[in-house]
């Protein structure tokens, strides 16, 4: 946010928006945008370095290494969301989304899977099992 209130996107962020934005719209074309509560379910593939070893990566597969490194994993989603939002889009507003469930790992290649649900009874929903689990309403996560 610069001082005078504005918030400010950096040209490449815009840029990744836009782009989960135009593949948004391919996938919806002839769906409805969702308008009420919906879970997201984000998962962030990183492709190995190429300067990388065969072996090396191998093991990285093998041991199901978790990718580490910038960029974070909170603003990838916020990317994510931000590209999935609109009135010709998947959701309306981003304030629908109740629950989100996310990673990032390496693999061969690079790729952002992104997973819209509309929230009814037939959603597994990790919060209620979460909620069951314990047997009580939970204010703050322990995560």
């Amino acid at each position: 946010m610069t001082r005078s209130g504005h918030v400010y996107t950096p040209e490449k962020t815009r840029e990744y928006e836009e782009r989960v934005r135009f593949a948004a719209r391919i996938t919806m074309a002839g769906r409805k945008v969702i308008t009420g509560p919906c879970l997201i379910h984000v998962a962030v593939f990183f492709a190995t370095p190429a300067s990388m070893s065969k072996r090396s990566r191998q093991g990285i597969f093998d041991a199901g290494a978790w990718h580490v490194k910038k960029p974070d994993l909170d603003n990838i989603v916020k990317s994510a969301i931000d590209g999935i939002t609109g009135d010709d889009v998947v959701i309306l507003d981003d304030k629908q989304i109740v629950e989100i469930c996310t990673f990032k790992t390496y693999a061969e290649s690079s790729l952002l899977s992104l997973d819209v649900f509309k929230v009814d009874a037939n959603v597994d929903r990790f919060a209620q099992r979460w909620r069951e689990w314990e047997g009580q309403e939970i204010a703050v996560s322990p995560i």
